[in-house]
């Protein structure tokens, strides 16, 4: 698997994250959200870390309160890869 960053809320970049405001949903289909972001990476050959970007987006998104709807997820993910690939093509055109 492309993503080396099964990782957890744990991480580094995570630990200012508020996870007790995600959602319960959220935090339970978190593995499958970044599972797909991840394949959906590896099958545009994104860099792994538009990968890891577009998961620490999605977290920072759902620490707000947000709710997703599960049948959104695959969309959620997609949608912040898309942020994450046009961010780190920004960063790579400076």
């Amino acid at each position: 698997m492309l993503l080396s960053i099964a990782y957890s809320l744990s991480c580094p970049a995570c630990r200012r994250l508020d996870s007790a405001g995600m959602a319960s949903a959220y935090l339970t289909c978190r593995q499958s959200y970044v599972e797909r972001g991840a394949a959906l990476a590896e099958a545009l050959a994104l860099r792994q870390e538009t990968a890891y970007d577009a998961s620490l987006l999605m977290d920072r998104v759902m620490a707000t309160g947000t709710e997703v709807d599960d049948q959104l997820g695959p969309l959620f993910s997609a949608a912040t890869l898309l942020v994450g690939a046009c961010t780190t093509k920004q960063a790579a055109a400076r």
